[in-house]
């Protein structure tokens, strides 16, 4: 999933990106999972004409492993700064967020594949007893 929105990224002309943290908090839940919570964050995207900042309450969850479990922004201000010396550009396919439209898909799909991991998890521990099952009745 990194992988594709990094290209969507790259595809959209982010020259650069920074996240920027003010007093972030780090705690660690019973099941082992490690929250980062950050009321204060943002995040700057850099464009060849322009630079999107971005303010907002970050929330973020890794697993045992080190891997994002979930990636949570709430945005509380957005703004686009333009380059004076910029005299016409071209209306950009954004939302009113800021966002374009591969990334809004991008995140639409992984919401989606997030929401069918309990019914894909079923699945497999039906399919694991049925092997299980069939097993026991072969020997």
């Amino acid at each position: 999933m990194i992988a594709r929105l990094y290209h969507t990224k790259v595809r959209s002309g982010v020259l650069e990106e920074c996240l920027l943290l003010e007093n972030p908090c780090e705690f660690l839940l019973q099941n082992g999972i490690i929250v980062v919570d950050c009321p204060n964050a943002t995040m700057v995207a850099v464009y060849k004409q322009s630079k999107v900042i971005t303010e907002g309450h970050l929330r973020v969850s890794f697993s045992r492993e080190k891997k994002v479990l979930c990636w949570e922004f709430s945005t509380k201000s957005h703004e686009e700064l333009v380059n004076r010396k910029v005299s016409v550009i071209p209306p950009a396919a954004t939302d009113e967020l800021g966002f374009s439209p591969e990334v809004v898909l991008f995140s639409q799909i992984a919401e989606g594949v997030n929401e069918l991991l309990p019914v894909m998890d079923d699945v497999v521990k039906g399919l694991i007893q049925s092997q299980t099952d069939l097993s026991r009745i072969l020997t």
